[in-house]
């Protein structure tokens, strides 16, 4: 049995698939002759194994459109933002959960969800989780967080603070994939 090679390889060569041989696509091997003869009789090759996707590549967004991202995935709002901008800090309630993991402890769901977090359910069911699996931070790592959310214009998927919001947030990879191909819009649903 034999199978068919991806491009440029499947111009030069077949796989033998009982020892993995890669036979020259040569008239005059005697392997290649025995591919051919198979062929003739009526056999088919498996095709050839398709490449990996490439990675996607994500857009460069404007602070809005993360934040708006943000505003459609229910983690902030409109309020929170106009709060952080008058405050020049991290809205509500990322300031929250930032300040709980400096806090240290674990605090559970139901605790994040009362005074003085008031986090969302889903968000504060993430962030017990994440803080309960070693998540701390300390108050310079909180003050970075905050001046990085001020003082930031564009944001990129590979930028340290969208993976410290992802993991605060309970955000997924997925799902803050989706946020960035999707320019921040609508991204549950």
């Amino acid at each position: 049995m034999y199978k068919l090679l991806p491009i440029p390889l499947a111009q030069k060569f077949i796989n033998r698939i009982n020892d993995n041989a890669f036979i020259p696509c040569d008239n005059g091997n005697t392997d290649y002759q025995s591919y051919l003869s198979w062929l003739a009789d009526g056999n088919t090759p498996e095709a050839a194994d398709l490449p990996p996707p490439p990675p996607p590549v994500f857009p460069i967004l404007h602070r809005g459109e993360f934040e708006n991202g943000l505003l459609n995935l229910g983690i902030l709002t409109y309020a929170d933002l106009r709060q952080s901008y008058r405050d020049a800090d991290l809205p509500y309630p990322i300031k929250q959960i930032v300040d709980a993991a400096v806090a240290g402890g674990t605090p559970t769901p139901e605790q994040l969800q009362a005074a003085p977090y008031n986090l969302p359910a889903p968000i504060a069911t993430g962030v017990a989780q994440a803080i309960a699996g070693g998540l701390t931070l300390t108050a310079a790592e909180r003050d970075k967080i905050a001046y990085t959310w001020v003082s930031m214009s564009i944001v990129e998927r590979h930028y340290p603070l969208v993976a410290q919001l992802g993991l605060v947030l309970g955000i997924s990879d997925a799902v803050m994939d989706q946020l960035f191909l999707k320019r921040g819009e609508s991204t549950n649903g």
